[in-house]
């Protein structure tokens, strides 16, 4: 059985459709897409790097990837619980606040790429409250701080056992 494949030239043209789309959609600066360079040089996929919108259920991540048999785009809603409330059941898993869209092969990339940008529009919100934008920010800026700090401990929780590694060989 010969599994259908898209051309490379043509997951590229889908690719930067779909950037286009984020770009204007969410009013952004339009994702550079690329192909990873830790994939091994017969295999490949393009993508871009995970974007943070904001939508009508609040900020979220997004990303796109697409290689020769599939494609994946996925929305990971901060708040879960607002999103089911405006999205619905469906495809939003209202656990991981994850919602998904995907195709193979078999579909038509031009075809995935406009529902995608569909999708965008719906979801889209270019002017989200002020307040609620700053408040997202200093929570994200509250656990970065709190990440840098654990990774500093951790550092140094490292550092003093390997020197007392090396004190106990001498």
């Amino acid at each position: 059985m010969i599994q259908a494949k898209w051309k490379k030239a043509d997951v590229k043209a889908a690719i930067q459709s779909v950037a286009l789309s984020v770009g204007r959609a969410f009013g952004i600066a339009t994702p550079e897409t690329f192909v990873p360079d830790y994939l091994p040089a017969r295999e490949w996929e393009y993508r871009f790097d995970t974007v943070e919108v904001w939508t009508i259920a609040g900020p979220a991540e997004l990303n796109v990837t697409i290689d020769n048999q599939f494609a994946h785009m996925y929305f990971r809603f901060d708040d879960p619980g607002r999103a089911l409330e405006l999205l619905g059941p469906g495809r939003l898993n209202h656990h991981s606040g994850k919602w998904n869209r995907l195709a193979s092969a078999s579909a038509s990339l031009s075809g995935f790429a406009n529902v995608l940008a569909q999708d965008f529009a719906r979801v889209a919100d270019t002017r989200p409250d002020p307040a609620e934008v700053d408040s997202w920010k200093a929570r994200k800026a509250a656990e970065a701080a709190q990440w840098a700090k654990w990774r500093e401990e951790f550092a140094q929780h490292r550092q003093a056992a390997q020197g007392a590694a090396h004190a106990n060989v001498s």
